[in-house]
């Protein structure tokens, strides 16, 4: 049995969020798998909260150099992985991409063969590329007009194709900017490397590596591939069983947190960690001249609990709004 503040300061020490550590941006993604970077500020905060000394700057100095991407690997956000990472981890996930991308649209793609529609794609981004979302819609249906395809949406297409192929995030030149309308190139393109052989062993090992003891069910939700069942299987994990019942999976020698441990606040993608668990929501606004954190918790805080979410949003406003005034507005 693992008691639930064991298996939630596990999963916070595996995902770098029990203290900040001192690695370099590859390194720290490789620990992790992949992290959100839908947005700008997904994406740094998600690494500010892990790395002592996070520069925003580096990072995208990274992504111009193609150490580091954003591409789209399990599910429809984008994601920041290292480049060593891609090619293998794309090639895995693939099954359950186009799976999800099936389901979410199965009218706009009645018909088409997804082989060809994702080498169409290829085609166009290697000959035009890079290219907007938009322009390869446009691209795609006019191509599609002349061989049959019928009348689709443009933007339909793009989104399939992007599904179906792995589209690199060309990075803008500033850590912040955001771009309405950004440019994609194919992985093999930007990283001139070819996806790698599908390793659904390897990807079990990484993801428990980085996120702690899972059921089949958490690991199939992550990676969008289903059967996991038979890889577990045959890997012989060490099995954990939950308060609730349920059953976990876990690399053998792995260490299991103290419960005991200090979680300390930590500000991620809409939620703010307390205590180690999702306490309160926040929300950003800036001006010019100033940036703002509200923060709303969902239970009354400590008066020392209160100091420290309002010492980490004053962090997060540093990093988001350098050289402004800032006001945080907490518990």
């Amino acid at each position: 049995m693992i008691a639930d503040r064991a298996l939630n300061r596990t999963r916070l020490a595996r995902s770098l969020l029990l203290e900040r550590h001192r690695l370099n941006l590859p390194d720290a993604l490789e620990r992790l798998t992949a992290l959100p970077a839908a947005t700008p500020h997904e994406l740094h905060l998600g690494l500010w909260s892990r790395l002592t000394a996070y520069r925003p700057t580096e990072t995208s100095r990274l992504l111009a150099d193609g150490a580091v991407v954003r591409i789209g690997l399990t599910d429809a956000h984008e994601q920041i992985l290292s480049a060593a990472d891609c090619a293998w981890l794309r090639h895995t996930v693939a099954p359950g991409r186009e799976r999800r991308m099936r389901a979410a649209m199965p009218r706009d793609i009645a018909g088409l063969d997804p082989r060809e529609l994702a080498a169409t794609a290829r085609a166009l981004l290697d000959r035009d590329g890079p290219l907007t979302p938009t322009a390869l819609g446009e691209a795609l249906a006019a191509h599609g007009a002349q061989v049959g395809w019928g009348e689709r949406a443009p933007e339909r297409l793009a989104r399939a194709a992007g599904c179906l192929t792995g589209l690199v995030a060309v990075p803008p030149r500033e850590p912040w900017s955001v771009v309405a309308d950004p440019v994609y190139m194919t992985m093999e393109t930007w990283l001139g490397r070819r996806a790698g052989a599908a390793e659904p062993e390897r990807l079990v090992r990484r993801r428990l590596a980085a996120a702690g003891p899972s059921t089949i069910g958490e690991l199939q939700m992550w990676s969008g591939l289903t059967r996991l069942a038979e890889v577990v299987d045959r890997m012989g994990l060490t099995v954990y069983t939950d308060v609730a019942g349920e059953t976990l999976f876990d690399l053998p020698g792995a260490e299991i947190a103290d419960p005991e441990t200090p979680a300390p606040v930590r500000f991620l993608p809409h939620t703010v960690l307390v205590d180690g668990f999702p306490t309160a929501t926040w929300a950003f606004r800036e001006t010019p001249e100033s940036a703002t954190m509200t923060v709303e918790a969902s239970r009354k805080l400590t008066a020392e609990e209160s100091r420290a979410v309002a010492a980490e949003a004053a962090g997060v406003l540093t990093l988001f709004a350098p050289g402004r005034a800032h006001v945080v507005e907490s518990p």
